[in-house]
């Protein structure tokens, strides 16, 4: 039985997740990202209202992407930051899959190879790959 085997999983899909993946794709690794639930989610659900980043926009911008406002050295709103975020992945066409909880990594030891279980909506699938980075 022949398997499909990704370079890197990638697990959460915020700023370090969707920067590494940048990288990774920039470097022609084939990966995908996690994401548990919606992108930016924690920033809009988890943050109240006047909530901003400590960083200025110019550092929180991915790389390569023109952050969307006039102030580079100001501070960005918390859905100001989500929608960067949501932003990117579409700019980049970085593969992002939303709303899928990782359920458990093993190592298969006879092909020296990880197994990512993920939950998607009620299905649980096993995915492939040599490694993996948790970004969560």
């Amino acid at each position: 039985m022949s398997i499909s085997v990704l370079d890197v999983i990638v697990i959460g899909g915020g700023h370090a997740g969707l920067n590494m993946s940048y990288y990774l794709k920039r470097h022609g690794l084939k990966h995908l990202v996690f994401e548990r639930g919606q992108i930016g989610a924690s920033w809009m659900l988890q943050r109240w209202d006047l909530f901003k980043p400590n960083t200025v926009n110019s550092v929180n911008a991915l790389p390569g992407f023109e952050w969307k406002s006039d102030d580079h050295n100001g501070f960005s709103t918390a859905q100001e930051f989500a929608d960067m975020l949501k932003t990117s992945i579409n700019y980049f066409r970085l593969p992002v899959i939303k709303n899928a909880t990782v359920v458990s990594v093993k190592k298969l030891e006879a092909r020296n190879i990880l197994q990512v279980t993920v939950k998607e909506q009620t299905a649980l699938i096993n995915y492939y790959c040599r490694q993996v980075v948790i970004a969560s």
